[in-house]
């Protein structure tokens, strides 16, 4: 996540951040909402600490100062008339909150946005660095200030389960390289073998167009919407669930994407983060537990949608069989010694200047504890990632209260509003027919 922070902020953009979008029907009292995040900032100092690298070993950490000045999280007060995509200057707001960079390196790691709306109703917005925290991790953290029961709990879990105390044994067993590298060896052929045919992407391809800032369009289904296209997931799929459904209905309309935009590309790479959290759980908040799989397809293959999905599924057991999400840990692991600008200059290196053409994500249903915010129902929630350049262009799964959400994300100048558009409307006809 620092390798990819780096990479943004040298290319102009406000770094690897991540928003959740909280729609509330109501105003919720600043004052509350002040006194809920001051409380939580107490317990969890990393929430205000630094982000720093040991001398010696280069190891990141967060470094927690006593005596720090209030300054972080910073909660900002915002009075708007509307509330819809219809009206451009919301969208302008919005998308300036979206990239509005942060200062991690200063305690910076967390801000919040409360936008009232004088048409009704509220959003809260919750910004942060992607280093300090997973998706899931962050919507958890989020219910700990909506629900004082919650934060209980998980002090409660904090304080019950102590940790392991270090020795020079475990300290060996963890950083014992020798075993670390035959296995990242693995990842780094895998990534070899697609850079024998390296994709284009649509930010390499318009470069001197591209802003550096990025733009998002959200689409959602209804709950007879979603369970169609969760019940075509499983008929399709099988075992491999619904991301292979989803990853092979966004990689057809991505090669029509750059059909119709005139750019050529031998293969079409797709990165898919792997989640690395047992399912349902949510603690430790504060880590980001995750690897990442490269998916490549030939041009010819994304024309036809079963073609699609074989492919996913192949590669899918591949990987199983190479144990490459562990073999991408081990990379995970030997890279926290090497300078941020050191990696990613050794990824883009192998992909002649690429990292995919499409970023993919589907973390799936949002934890349930966000479903009511200071006892008042939340009626939607947004995922917002900022995407890293390249490729610039990222889609986004994600279910709450039962609906499937789409966000997509890209970097402007690469995309018109109307291309995005039309995007996100051929994923979703994709999605609906099973073809």
């Amino acid at each position: 996540m620092m390798a990819f922070d780096y990479q943004m902020r040298k290319t102009g953009f406000a770094g690897n951040l991540a928003q959740i979008v909280l729609g509330l029907p109501v105003h919720l009292p600043e004052s509350k909402f002040k006194s809920r995040v001051s409380a939580l900032v107490q317990q969890y100092p990393i929430l205000t600490a630094p982000l720093k690298r040991k001398f010696f070993t280069r190891i990141p950490c967060w470094v927690t100062i006593s005596g720090r000045s209030n300054d972080y999280p910073a909660i900002v007060v915002h009075h708007q008339k509307e509330n819809t995509e219809k009206d451009e200057e919301y969208r302008i707001f919005k998308k300036r909150l979206f990239n509005r960079p942060m200062k991690p390196k200063d305690g910076e790691q967390i801000r919040f946005d409360l936008i009232y709306y004088s048409s009704g109703g509220m959003e809260i917005v919750m910004t942060w660095v992607h280093a300090l925290m997973d998706a899931h991790g962050a919507e958890y953290f989020l219910s700990m200030i909506g629900n004082p029961d919650i934060a209980a709990k998980a002090m409660a879990e904090r304080s019950e389960k102590s940790l392991p105390k270090k020795n020079e044994k475990s300290i060996a067993e963890k950083n014992n390289n020798e075993k670390n590298w035959p296995m990242a060896q693995r990842s780094f052929d895998h990534i070899d073998r697609i850079a024998l045919n390296p994709p284009v992407s649509l930010f390499s391809r318009f470069y001197h167009s591209s802003k550096s800032r990025q733009n998002y369009h959200i689409t959602f289904f209804s709950l007879e919407e979603t369970k169609h296209i969760l019940n075509l997931a499983k008929k399709t799929c099988g075992l491999f669930n619904e991301s292979t459904y989803f990853a092979a209905s966004t990689m057809c309309d991505l090669k029509s994407l750059y059909d119709s935009k005139d750019v050529k590309s031998n293969s079409y790479v797709l990165s898919l983060p792997v989640n690395l959290r047992k399912k349902g759980t949510y603690l430790p908040v504060f880590s980001n537990q995750s690897t990442s799989l490269l998916y490549s397809f030939n041009a010819d293959d994304l024309h036809d949608f079963k073609t699609v999905v074989k492919h996913f599924k192949a590669q899918t057991q591949d990987a199983i069989k190479k144990d490459l999400i562990k073999a991408n840990i081990s990379v995970m692991e030997l890279s926290r010694f090497l300078p941020t600008w050191f990696y990613i200059k050794k990824v883009k290196q192998a992909m002649k200047g690429e990292i995919a053409s499409l970023i993919f994500a589907n973390p799936g249903p949002v934890y349930s504890g966000l479903s009511a915010f200071m006892e008042e129902k939340v009626e939607y929630l947004h995922h917002l990632p900022m995407i890293v350049t390249p490729p610039g262009l990222g889609v986004l799964f994600y279910q709450f209260s039962g609906k499937l959400y789409i966000t997509l994300v890209y970097t402007e100048g690469i995309l018109s509003r109307e291309e995005a558009e039309g995007f996100l409307n051929g994923i979703r006809i994709h999605l609906l027919n099973g073809k």
